[in-house]
C-alpha cells in the first residue's frame, strides 16, 4: 500500500504529502471493505481480479481490486466462467 501511494505522491515537482494521505486513506478503506467481502467472494472472481491486477501493475492497489471484485460480483454472468479451473462454462445455447 505504501509503495503504491508513494508512486502516486511523487511528482516531478517533489513529494505531495496530501496526495499520500488521501491515497493511504482510500487504500485503507478499500482494504477493510475487501476483508469483509473476500470470504463470500467466489474463488474464480478472486483469482480473476488478482490476475488482472498483476497484469496491470496494480497488485498493491486495493481500490482497483475492490472495484474489480464489486463489478464482477454485481454481474449476472461473471467475466470468467469456464476459464478458471473448477468453474464450469455455462451451457451452450440450443
Amino acid at each position: 500500500m505504501d509503495g503504491h501511494c508513494g508512486r502516486i505522491a511523487n511528482h516531478v515537482d517533489g513529494f505531495d504529502s496530501s496526495a499520500m494521505s488521501r491515497c493511504l486513506m482510500g487504500q485503507g478503506d478499500a482494504l477493510e471493505t475487501l476483508q469483509r467481502l473476500w470470504p463470500d467472494t467466489p474463488a474464480y472472481i478472486e483469482d480473476d481480479c488478482l490476475r488482472r491486477a498483476r497484469r496491470s501493475g496494480g497488485e498493491d492497489d486495493y481500490v482497483w481490486l475492490l472495484r474489480c471484485v464489486r463489478t464482477q460480483r454485481s454481474q449476472e454472468v461473471p467475466d470468467v466462467p469456464g476459464v478458471t479451473p473448477g468453474v464450469p462454462a455455462p451451457p451452450a445455447a440450443p
